[in-house]
C-alpha cells in the first residue's frame, strides 16, 4: 500500500514526519529520500545517484500511524530544495513503501538557529558596552568595561540664550494666534475632517501576484491568497512557460497537495508514457507518476485509476503489485 507521509516544522533544522496508518513497534526503521530527477538525498545533504538509507532511532507508533523526528541531516538537504516535490521510502523491518513527502508548513533550516548580534565575538574580544531595559522601560547603557576617562565631558550650555529665544518664540505664536482668529484661518483649522472612504474591491476581487518576483518569493507570493488547486496549476504552467522552473516546480507540487483531481495532471509531468521534453522536469519519473496517479486514483478519478493499474500490472505477473493493478483496473472500469 501506498505511504501517506507528511512532515512539518519543528524547530530549526528540525521536522517531525507523520506517516498515517496502522503501524506496530518495528525493530529497524530507515528513510529514502528521492527528488524529481531521481537523484537521492545522501550524507551531509548532497545528493547521489544510488539511494542512501537514513537509520532512523526515534521513530514511535501512535494513534494516527508512525511518528519520527528528523534533524539537520535530513531537513537541511530538503529545505534546500524550496518546496520541489519528493518521494519517500519506509523501510521497515526490512518491508518497504513508498509515498509522496507533502510538507506542512515551512520548513527551517538548521543556520537559522544562530544566536543574531553575539556571533561575531569571540572570547578575545569582550563587550564594550550592552543594552538593557530599566524600569521605566527605557534603554540604559552599561558601562561595565568602558574607562571613565577616555569619555568627554559634555559641554556646559550657557544658560541667558534660551530665555531670551524662548521668550522672543512666545510672542512670535500669539501674534501669529491673534492674525489667524481675526482672519477666521482659526474655524477652518479646528473644523473636524472628514475622513476620505478608500475605494471599495468588488467582492471575490483575487490581486494579481507580483510579476516581478520569481522563483520561491513568486510562489509564495501566488500561495498567500489560498488559489484553488486548479489555479495553481495553472500558474505552475504559466511559469514553467517562462521558464522560471524553482516556481514551476513548487506550485505543481502545491496544486496536487491542495486538490487531489489535480495529481494527474502532475502525475502526467512524470509519466514516461507522456513525459515531454524540454519542460522544468528534467526526466520522466515513473515512480513520482505513479504515487501521484494513486492519490487521485483514491480521490475516484477514474482517468488515474486506468494509469496506476496499467503501470502496476506492468511491473508483476502476480502477487500483491499485479493484485493491486487489477483493483485499480476494475475500480476504473466500474465507474463507466
Amino acid at each position: 500500500m501506498p505511504l501517506n507521509p507528511f512532515l512539518q516544522p519543528n524547530g530549526p533544522g528540525r521536522g517531525l514526519l507523520r506517516i498515517e496508518g496502522r503501524m506496530g513497534p518495528a525493530e529497524s526503521v530507515a528513510l529514502a529520500i528521492q527528488r524529481n530527477d531521481g537523484r537521492y538525498l545522501g550524507v551531509d545533504g548532497s545528493w547521489q545517484a544510488t539511494p542512501h538509507w537514513h537509520p532512523q532511532f526515534s521513530a514511535e507508533p501512535d494513534a494516527d500511524g508512525l511518528r519520527i523526528e528528523l534533524g539537520p541531516a535530513l531537513i537541511d538537504g530538503i529545505v534546500a530544495l524550496h518546496g520541489q516535490p519528493l518521494l519517500l521510502a519506509l523501510r521497515l523491518d526490512g518491508h518497504e513503501d513508498r509515498g509522496v513527502l507533502r510538507v506542512r508548513g515551512s520548513l527551517i533550516g538548521s543556520n537559522a538557529a544562530a544566536p543574531a548580534g553575539d556571533s561575531t565575538l569571540t572570547p578575545e574580544q569582550p563587550r564594550t558596552s550592552s543594552a538593557r531595559s530599566g524600569a521605566n522601560g527605557d534603554d540604559e547603557l552599561l558601562l561595565d568595561h568602558v574607562d571613565i576617562d577616555d569619555i568627554a565631558p559634555l559641554p556646559r550650555s550657557r544658560k541667558r540664550w534660551p530665555l531670551v529665544l524662548g521668550g522672543g518664540l512666545v510672542v512670535l505664536l500669539l501674534s501669529a494666534g491673534v492674525a489667524a482668529w481675526s482672519l477666521g484661518w482659526l474655524d477652518q483649522l479646528l473644523a473636524p475632517r472628514t475622513a476620505e472612504t478608500p475605494p471599495e474591491q468588488p467582492q471575490g476581487f483575487l490581486p494579481s501576484p507580483d510579476t516581478s518576483l520569481t522563483g520561491r518569493a513568486f510562489a509564495v507570493d501566488f500561495l498567500a491568497e489560498g488559489p484553488s488547486g486548479d489555479a495553481v496549476f495553472a500558474a505552475a504552467e504559466a511559469r514553467a512557460e517562462a521558464g522560471d522552473c524553482d516556481a514551476a516546480l513548487i506550485l505543481y507540487a502545491r496544486a496536487a497537495d491542495a486538490d487531489p483531481t489535480v495529481s494527474t495532471a502532475v502525475a502526467q509531468l512524470y509519466d514516461p508514457a507522456s513525459f515531454a521534453q524540454g519542460g522544468c522536469i528534467d526526466e520522466a519519473n515513473e515512480e513520482m507518476a505513479l504515487e501521484h496517479y494513486r492519490v487521485a486514483a483514491e480521490a475516484g478519478v477514474p482517468a488515474a485509476m486506468r494509469r496506476a493499474g496499467e503501470i502496476l500490472i506492468g511491473r508483476a505477473e502476480s502477487g500483491p503489485v499485479y493484485d493491486e493493478g487489477r483493483d485499480w483496473l476494475q475500480r476504473a472500469d466500474a465507474t463507466r
